[in-house]
């Protein structure tokens, strides 16, 4: 059971989204739209995007509603979703929407940036392929 008198994570999320760092956060009114909008329960739709068995919808609708619960119009969300959503791959945007209910419903860490600036390793992209994670250190003394 989660402790009454520690400190409430916050829960909304900050992602680069249209060109500009943006607050996404689904609030009671947005969770109950969406849930009606994606016929399903927001545990149900939380566990279609984690097992990539979602409907578009439960994407779509997760990133305009968050625009929306973060601050932006009705109008300006749905020009963001219209213009840099739909017709661009939608496996870009699955992590996000699963975030944003993530945030909803356990709170968001207070220390985003591992996710926004995951770690490199120092080394320029070979061939404009994003840098790969740092290796393991070998478990073997080099041979002299």
């Amino acid at each position: 059971m989660p402790d009454a008198t520690a400190e409430a994570l916050p829960t909304f999320i900050m992602r680069d989204l249209a060109g500009q760092r943006r607050k996404l956060q689904l609030r009671l009114g947005e969770v109950a739209m969406l849930e009606t909008l994606s016929k399903a329960g927001i545990g149900a739709i939380a566990l279609r995007l984690v097992q990539h068995a979602f409907y578009v919808s439960d994407v779509r609708e997760t990133l305009r509603l968050a625009l929306e619960g973060g601050g932006a119009t009705e109008a300006e969300a749905t020009a963001i979703v219209l213009h840099y959503v739909d017709g661009r791959p939608l496996d870009a945007y699955v992590d996000v929407a699963a975030d944003v209910i993530g945030a909803f419903l356990r709170g968001a860490p207070t220390d985003d940036k591992k996710k926004d600036n995951p770690p490199t390793t120092g080394k320029p992209p070979v061939d404009g392929a994003p840098p790969g994670p740092e290796t393991s250190p070998t478990s073997t003394a080099p041979a002299a």
